[in-house]
Order: structure tokens, then sequence, then C-alpha cells
């Protein structure tokens, strides 16, 4: 009906900013609940760390745990977000804290709480960019549609080249300075594939808002989980580019 009274009347379509309002409420309260269990989870890895055996297999067990757990609890939202209703705050809740579970590893990657928090703001800084550009891009997402094709086949060729040089590099130092180049290229690439994603996301949320005066709780927490984890995502590659860079430094 929106659409009709707009083609109507020669109106461009006006965004509704309830529907933003909900999915990035949600949005948040996803990183919340990621970064206090990851916090948590961390911290209680840390006092192990004492004992090796007992470290490794605790952080093998979550690490396993919580992954078979993010992949049940995805399908799960993914197969029910059209339905009425709020069954799928749980489900969401649930999905936050095995995320939060998986990357509590993370913060051995970096020297101290500052590495970290400036990361972090990296990727928000980045994902906000991104989101912006993928709502103001309209109609024209399908270009990025047609860019994300191509890196995903040059990312998929890189990984090839990567996997079949990469036995040769652990015991040919000097083949590893030959294609270190192709390696941090590949890196990169994967980084641009995540900031594509969430400027098609956001593309997506924004055709919904112009064009719907109200959002149904299980959509909203399936936009709220697509861009949530594209954060995620994000966040994650730019710590491991950023803990790479710093061991060859």
């Amino acid at each position: 009906m929106v659409d009709i009274y707009m083609e109507q009347n020669n109106a461009k379509p006006v965004v509704n900013s309830k529907v933003y309002i909900k999915v990035f409420a949600y949005f948040g309260l996803a990183l919340l609940v990621t970064a206090v269990t990851a916090f948590i989870v961390s911290s209680i890895l840390f006092n192990l760390m004492g004992n090796a055996d007992t470290f490794y297999w605790t952080y093998l067990g979550i690490t396993i745990g919580s992954a078979i757990a993010m992949i049940v609890l995805s399908l799960i939202m993914s197969f029910n977000y059209f339905k009425t209703g709020s069954k799928l705050i749980i489900p969401y809740i649930l999905y936050s804290i095995s995320v939060g579970c998986l990357i509590s590893g993370c913060a051995f990657w970096v020297d101290s709480a500052y590495s970290l928090g400036m990361v972090f703001l990296a990727t928000a800084l980045i994902f906000f960019i991104m989101c912006g550009i993928g709502a103001l891009l309209g109609d024209k997402i399908k270009f990025v549609y047609m860019i994300l094709s191509m890196f995903l086949i040059g990312a998929l060729l890189l990984s090839l080249v990567n996997l079949f040089i990469m036995p040769f590099l652990f015991v040919n130092e000097a083949a590893w300075q030959s294609v270190s180049t192709i390696y941090w290229i590949s890196e990169f690439l994967f980084l641009a594939i995540f900031c594509l994603y969430i400027a098609i996301d956001m593309n997506r949320l924004k055709k919904y808002a112009e064009n719907s005066l109200t959002i149904e709780t299980n959509l909203a927490l399936f936009f709220a989980m697509s861009l949530y984890t594209d954060f995620i995502n994000l966040f994650v590659r730019l710590l491991y580019i950023f803990a790479l860079a710093r061991n060859n430094n």
C-alpha cells in the first residue's frame, strides 16, 4: 500500500526512523552481551594459563561448543524471522553469548586493553562509514554485488595459491618472503569483502524502512543479527591483521 501511494503521488520514499531505532537497539544489545561474555570468559582463561593442559582443553571445548551453538542458533534465526511475535529474542541473546565465547581468545592476540580498544574503535568507524555508503547507494547497490562477486573470486584464487604454497614456507624462509605480499593482499581482500557485506545489509534495511511503517520483532532481530555478525567479522579480521603486523614488526 505504501508503494502504490508513492507511485500515485510521485513522492520519494520516507524512511521510518522507528525501524532503525528498533534494529540498532537490538544491535547494541548484542554487542553489550558479547563484550560482557568475552570479558568473563577471557578472564577465566587467563586464570587457567598456569596449567597448560587445563587451559588448552578448556579453550578448545569453549571454541568448539560456541561454534556449534552459533551455527545452530543462526539457522534457527534464519528460518523463523518471518514469523510474528518475539520468540527469537532468546536465540538472539544465546547467539550473542556464543560469539562472545568464541572471540574470547582474541584478547590474547594483543598486548594491552588499549590495543583492543583501538581496534574496536577502528571497527566502529569503518562499520558506520560502510552503513552510510550502503544507505546512500539506493538501487545502485547492484554494483556492490558485482564488486563483491569479483572480490570473492579473487579471494578464492588467492586462498588456493596460499594453500599450495604454504607447506613449502615452513622449510624455506626465503619462500615466505617472496609470497608474503600475496598473503597480505588476500587478508585485505577478505577485509574488503566484510565491508561490502555491511553496505549490502544496511541497504536492505533502508529499503525495508522506506516501505514499512513498523517492523516485527523477529524481523528486527534478523536485521540486527546480520549487521551484528558483519561487525564481529570485521572486528576479528582487523584484530587479526593488527596482531600479524605487530608480530612481524
